[in-house]
């Protein structure tokens, strides 16, 4: 797998329908394993608790630069790995510590 492939986007799982309830896809844990790989899994989950972690004199342009992006073009490709690995209860969470993040930046 190459970074692109191995990285958020649209149905990773490859999923025939969105129609369905993640339970009831027989071989969901296949997918996920198949489609997900660790350091994604472990990116998805962790990745806002790492950026709470940076205080105001850590704000750095380059992470400014790839934070909007990803929360204007790829939230939604997040959301689907957190549904798919159960951990979508984050992500409000989550969303709140990049926009007070964001705000610090622009101070």
């Amino acid at each position: 797998m190459n970074d692109k492939e191995s990285g958020l986007k649209f149905n990773i799982s490859g999923l025939e329908t969105s129609y369905c309830l993640n339970s009831q896809v027989p071989d969901l844990e296949k997918r996920i394993k198949d489609a997900i790989p660790t350091h994604l899994s472990y990116s998805c989950r962790f990745w806002a608790e790492h950026l709470q972690e940076l205080s105001e004199s850590d704000v750095k342009d380059d992470i400014l630069l790839q934070l909007r992006p990803f929360l204007q073009d790829r939230v939604l490709y997040w959301f689907e790995v957190l549904s798919l690995t159960g951990e979508f209860d984050i992500a409000s969470v989550f969303l709140r510590i990049a926009a007070r993040w964001i705000g610090v930046s622009n101070r």
